[in-house]
């Protein structure tokens, strides 16, 4: 029997000796009774340098000896097993984070209190390089500007969001971490998102959703662009869903705004493209329609030279005849002409010719050829008395601008007098030809000078709507200004400012 415990205790001895961690054994006195070869290794002590001596002072540090110490007295008191982290001693003095478990083994002489010892330097280096490189990535995550967020597998809450999905859904961390879906969005959402993520994990793969609509606390609804990734335990089983979120809200209005833009431009083009072949068909239209009309206008002539052939009796029929081919002449040879001159207005090229021209004698000779038609129509002409007005124009076209609102006032004047007034106010020349007519409604009085455009029925009134736009092309020409003033029934006002020089 004595044999066997004896074989037993070398046995004990043995595996003491060639353990791969650090032990030793200490008394009730805390003097060290074992030292085994791993523990000579790390502090470099051998058994006989310290056997009979006090644990604590050759092995603890100074701040943690009273600790341990009385420890090892909680352990002779009864305590089963005691863990601490120190800072241990090597027989040179240096330092090292260790651990230090106290573990008590009834032997045949006794209690005694065995201790292990574990250098931690290298844990704690790798402790240290892990916690340096969680704050980095935490770092990263945190300053990403897009939503990043975890949910665990199981019921899919929260356990990581950064600050970009804090902005973007108007929760705080503190309100989102261990909450799911349900406790922030309506049903229908979560239901939706929980089905995406439930499909993600049981599936096993990514899933990339390229617009999803998400309503936020203060934002209102968003367009998120949002992937969402399993993340793996070790047996290869989803333990987290990862979920990447960009809020491509802005980013759609632009691309709405510029889509608006680019169709707006092609609207533009193809109206640009509609108007110039309009121009171009009026130019062709207005040059064919000349020639004929030229040798009309020399058949005229002719008619006139023959007149002295003509039975006397028939000669006061013949002329008013000529009179009136004469005038249907004029007036179509007026619309060729308001015709050409749109067509150069809208390729910016009107041609001056500017000389010194009264516009007091303008307005009394165009009055004066006018008379008839004005009689015809019951609208007297009435010119206020002016001082004479020169300025530096083209006389063709200034007469144009008079013939133009003349005419005009003639036309809606109703059978009511016209008035003219001429002035200056040093700079300019200014003209004001007004009716007493059927006046303008005021959301015309701006589209009147546009070409074709009209503020009256063209069964009631003829005309292309060409007058009002080729003078305020020629006063702009001139670097002038034209304006109306009028109220519906009560007649019109047109005013030209014309520069003097």
């Amino acid at each position: 029997m004595a044999k066997t415990i004896e074989n037993q205790l070398e046995k004990f001895q043995l595996l003491f000796d060639n353990a791969p961690i650090g032990l030793l054994a200490v008394d009730k006195k805390n003097h060290i009774t074992e030292w085994n070869q791993q523990i000579e290794i790390l502090l470099g002590w051998k058994k006989e340098q310290v056997v009979k001596k006090s644990f604590t002072e050759i092995v603890i540090a100074s701040a943690f000896q009273t600790t341990i110490e009385d420890n090892i007295k909680k352990i002779f008191s009864g305590s089963s097993l005691i863990r601490s982290e120190l800072v241990a001693l090597r027989k040179d003095n240096s330092e090292f984070p260790a651990e230090l478990v106290l573990i008590p083994i009834q032997t045949s002489s006794g209690l005694l209190v065995f201790a292990r010892l574990q250098d931690l330097t290298e844990a704690k280096k790798q402790t240290a390089e892990a916690n340096k490189a969680s704050l980095f990535l935490n770092a990263v995550v945190e300053n990403i500007p897009d939503m990043i967020f975890i949910k665990e597998a199981k019921e899919l809450r929260f356990t990581l969001f950064n600050k970009a999905g804090e902005e973007l859904l108007g929760f705080s961390k503190n309100d989102l971490i261990g909450k799911n879906d349900f406790d922030f969005f309506p049903k229908a959402e979560a239901e939706f998102f929980t089905s995406i993520d439930r499909n993600v994990l049981n599936h096993k793969h990514l899933i990339e959703i390229p617009e999803e609509p998400i309503q936020t606390k203060f934002k209102g609804q968003r367009i998120l662009h949002t992937k969402k990734v399993p993340i793996y335990d070790e047996n290869g089983e989803p333990e987290f869903l990862l979920g990447i979120s960009e809020d491509i809200t802005d980013k759609k209005k632009a691309e709405e705004v510029q889509k608006n833009l680019w169709q707006e431009q092609q609207a533009r083009l193809e109206a640009e493209k509609a108007l110039q072949l309009r121009d171009d068909f009026i130019s062709i239209a207005a040059h064919e329609l000349r020639t004929p009309l030229t040798a009309l206008s020399l058949q005229i002539q002719l008619l006139n030279k023959f007149m002295a052939h003509v039975d006397p009796s028939q000669t006061d029929k013949f002329i008013n005849m000529m009179n009136s081919s004469q005038q249907q002449l004029n007036r179509f040879e007026k619309l060729i002409e308001d015709l050409l001159d749109v067509s150069r207005a809208s390729a910016g090229v009107l041609i001056f010719e500017k000389t010194k021209v009264n516009l007091s004698e303008t307005v009394q000779q165009v009055t004066k050829a006018l008379e008839p038609r004005s009689t015809k129509a019951r609208c007297p002409i009435i010119i206020h008395p002016t001082p004479s007005v020169v300025g530096l124009w083209d006389r063709v076209r200034i007469e144009q601008i008079v013939t133009n609102l003349i005419t005009n006032a003639i036309k809606y004047g109703a059978g009511k007098p016209i008035e003219i007034t001429i002035n200056t106010d040093g700079k300019n020349a200014i003209l004001s030809v007004s009716d007493s007519g059927i006046g303008i409604a005021p959301q015309d009085q701006e589209r009147i000078f546009n070409r074709f455009e009209r503020a009256v029925s063209i069964k009631q009134y003829g005309g292309l709507g060409l007058g009002l736009y080729i003078t305020h092309e020629i006063v702009q020409a001139h670097g002038g200004k034209i304006s109306v003033k009028s109220e519906l029934g009560k007649g019109s006002t047109f005013t030209v400012e014309l520069p003097l020089k």
